[in-house]
């Protein structure tokens, strides 16, 4: 094994354990993957080919998605920025699921979203 693979092996058990501490994963409900060399080291990933397809789809022009029946999938250029960027989904869905439990929130119209995601566009980890 070499000094690459088990730094990133370490990144992974160490984004594991940040996603327990965070609340947004407990034990071994979720997975993460790192790639290396010409594939990926992943956490022992459940799921099936059929499942996969349907989230490289999902995820065409997108950072993050959510799978029916298996939750949310956000990626990065590195597994901090992947880790940002799933603190902020399940972060918001936890806020539109509270929205739920008193109505139906009212939704945005179209050019209001791309006006908020333009000037929203700095905002995050930033690059580097």
């Amino acid at each position: 094994m070499t000094t690459d693979e088990l730094a990133k092996r370490q990144a992974i058990i160490d984004a594991c354990r940040r996603m327990n501490a965070l609340g947004i994963n407990q034990g071994t409900s979720g997975n993460i993957s790192v790639r290396h060399v010409d594939g990926l080291l992943v956490t022992p990933t459940f799921g099936t080919a059929e499942s996969s397809e349907h989230a490289v789809r999902a995820l065409e022009g997108r950072l993050a998605c959510l799978l029916d029946h298996h939750g949310m999938i956000a990626v990065g250029k590195t597994l901090d920025k992947a880790m940002w960027l799933a603190v902020e989904v399940e972060t918001l869905a936890r806020q539109y699921h509270g929205c739920l439990q008193i109505g139906q929130p009212p939704l945005l119209h179209s050019a209001e979203i791309e006006r908020v995601r333009q000037r929203m566009a700095g905002y995050g980890l930033p690059e580097g």
